[in-house]
């Protein structure tokens, strides 16, 4: 975390993070921020010395989004669990925690899995391909059938390769 003196562009503090940042946001009064992120905790500094404050915990998962009420009063944090937390800057206490919404009905039809790489396999006759919730497949290029499944990712492959001879296919 670097705080940057503006308009200069000279770093005034830096501070290590243990783990990546997601979001960001600044109490109304310049005074305070708050980072969040990965770690499922929320970070706040004193902006003037880049020195951590308060450390609120309570989330299952990241943390996406994090705002300070317009008094600076309060700060409501969005995680990928599906809640929303509010709590006092003050105290660093959790006041309330709304529940995430409802699943939507099942869609009829189902909307398709998108694909996220893909590679022509070595013979020719099939390609791999990844999708978006995680697993590689493996289809025919005649019929389009899924011959196989690879399962291992999850989260969706970004890129798939094979190795020339065929004996290596890599995927991130």
């Amino acid at each position: 975390l670097i705080f940057w003196k503006m308009p200069e562009g000279a770093a005034a503090n830096t501070s290590p993070l243990p783990a990546a940042v997601r979001c960001l946001a600044m109490s109304p009064d310049g005074k305070l921020l708050a980072s969040a992120g990965e770690d499922m905790a929320i970070q706040l500094w004193d902006v003037a010395t880049g020195k951590p404050g308060a450390k609120l915990v309570d989330h299952k998962d990241w943390i996406n989004c994090v705002a300070f009420s317009g008094d600076g009063k309060q700060l409501a944090s969005g995680s990928l669990d599906g809640t929303i937390r509010i709590w006092d800057v003050a105290s660093a206490k959790k006041t309330a925690q709304l529940p995430a919404p409802p699943m939507p009905a099942p869609k009829v039809p189902v909307d398709p899995i998108p694909y996220t790489s893909i590679a022509f396999a070595p013979d020719g006759k099939t390609v791999a391909a990844g999708t978006q919730d995680g697993p590689i497949q493996f289809l025919t290029i005649a019929d389009g059938k899924t011959v196989r499944t690879l399962p291992g990712h999850t989260a969706p492959p970004t890129a798939l390769l094979f190795h020339p001879a065929g004996a290596v296919m890599v995927t991130v």
